[in-house]
């Protein structure tokens, strides 16, 4: 796992400059899957040129409450793209602009097994987003050890 340090707030320097440094990990562990969660994580995901699969998980009822223009180009970006979109919001049908597929995926406690040991192997499936107890990064570590 990969974590970007970003504060929350710091601005658009620390962001632009996360942005590169999102670029040159992605460069470096070549994944086939990225899964972006939350904003940020979405738009870096529309900036990139990435070949691989790209999976958005839609977690709020409202998203990009305060930046809803940019929100707006970034979710078309990603509809070009054709992303997956997936959802923890039972009633959330549809992601803007009412073309795209969304999967209901529901958000449950499953405590997380203190038996499963990290792989040597080059990644294949990528966690983008923050890491909080709430966003289950762990599931991410799991189903990689797994497959």
């Amino acid at each position: 796992m990969t974590i970007l340090n970003r504060r929350w707030k710091s601005g658009v320097s620390a962001t632009v400059n996360n942005y590169f440094e999102f670029k040159k990990t992605i460069r470096s562990i070549n994944p086939q899957i990225l899964i972006l969660n939350c904003e940020l994580p979405e738009l870096f995901g529309s900036l990139i040129n990435f070949k691989g699969q790209i999976i958005c998980v839609e977690h709020t009822t409202y998203p990009w409450h305060k930046k809803r223009n940019l929100g707006k180009i970034v979710r078309l970006i990603l509809r070009i793209k054709k992303v997956q979109w997936v959802t923890v919001i039972k009633d959330n049908k549809k992601i803007w602009f009412g073309k795209n597929a969304i999967m209901h995926i529901p958000n449950p406690y499953v405590p997380l097994s203190k038996t499963n040991k990290l792989s040597t192997q080059p990644p294949s499936l990528v966690f983008i987003g923050g890491m909080k107890k709430n966003k289950r990064p762990e599931w991410v570590i799991e189903a990689g050890i797994k497959s």
